[in-house]
């Protein structure tokens, strides 16, 4: 019987284990060159939950803080590429952040002040947080307290492309400003239910940008904003029914398909006139 060389035989499964993250456990029983080739990619996802606060199940393995610490430090610095964490001690996060020192996508629904220079250190491209929770305790005094003063020059945001935000953009200082200083940045995405007030900030934030920014989303609850001539003639803006959920997050960490794929898609549309309409679905 035939047998492929090696490096075809490692390509293939390689590319398996790439495209079906899930199956790994599974590949790793074929043979134990197989499990060499292919086990550190199933450290590729990591999720990251507190278990008596997470209220949604996940296809993908729950890790806790213990399993992890219990992983050779070569695996999280050479595996990990997409981070999820959600509501993990500090403690957990400083760890898992300080290891995992390729990490490209994170996600993280309550950060910490001490966290910011250790996620400033990290090759990250793709980033969806509440800023303040970085920055709320680096801000200057201000007359008003509810206004946060993002360090927009800070090595957080050097590498990023995808930024999603999801807090109120209007409590930020002088957001479109800071956002045209961000060096990398092609894909935006505000998050603050119907506002009248967003609708007019996203002019201003294309404008500052320039043609550098190729998508700009304004997620809702599922009610479309109200119409904007100006913002009709921009194709670059989609409105998505999306509310920062982890399992689309999950889906574009394994799949690449996710609510930004999903905006590139639409963009498209209009681009092509197939579309006139500013607002697309989840």
């Amino acid at each position: 019987m035939a047998t492929l060389p090696l490096e075809l035989e490692r390509e293939i499964f390689e590319l398996v284990a790439y495209s079906q993250p899930l199956f790994v456990p599974t590949l790793s029983l074929v043979a134990k060159r197989v499990k060499a080739w292919v086990e550190n990619l199933l450290y590729r996802v990591v999720v990251a939950s507190d278990p008596n606060a997470i209220t949604y199940e996940m296809p993908c393995p729950d890790f806790r803080a213990s399993q992890i610490k219990n992983l050779p430090p070569s695996v999280l610095r050479n595996s990990v590429r997409h981070l999820f964490l959600h509501t993990v001690p500090e403690e957990g996060a400083k760890f898992l952040l300080s290891h995992c020192e390729n990490l490209d996508d994170l996600w993280i629904s309550a950060a910490y002040p001490s966290l910011l220079d250790i996620a400033g250190a990290l090759p990250l491209r793709r980033l969806s947080c509440a800023l303040e929770d970085f920055f709320q305790a680096h801000q200057a005094a201000i007359e008003e307290p509810r206004i946060v003063r993002v360090d927009w020059t800070h090595p957080l945001f050097s590498h990023l492309t995808h930024l999603e935000i999801y807090s109120p953009p209007e409590q930020f200082h002088d957001l479109p400003a800071g956002l045209a200083s961000l060096p990398n940045l092609t894909h935006l995405s505000l998050s603050s239910g119907i506002d009248d007030s967003l609708l007019q900030l996203a002019p201003t934030i294309f404008r500052m940008c320039g043609n550098r920014l190729r998508i700009l989303v304004f997620s809702t609850d599922g009610i479309p904003y109200p119409h904007n001539p100006e913002l009709a003639e921009e194709v670059r803006f989609v409105q998505i029914n999306y509310a920062y959920m982890p399992e689309d997050w999950l889906a574009g960490a394994l799949t690449g398909a996710d609510f930004w794929s999903r905006a590139e898609e639409f963009v498209a549309l209009r681009l092509t006139g197939q579309v006139e309409l500013y607002y697309g679905s989840s």
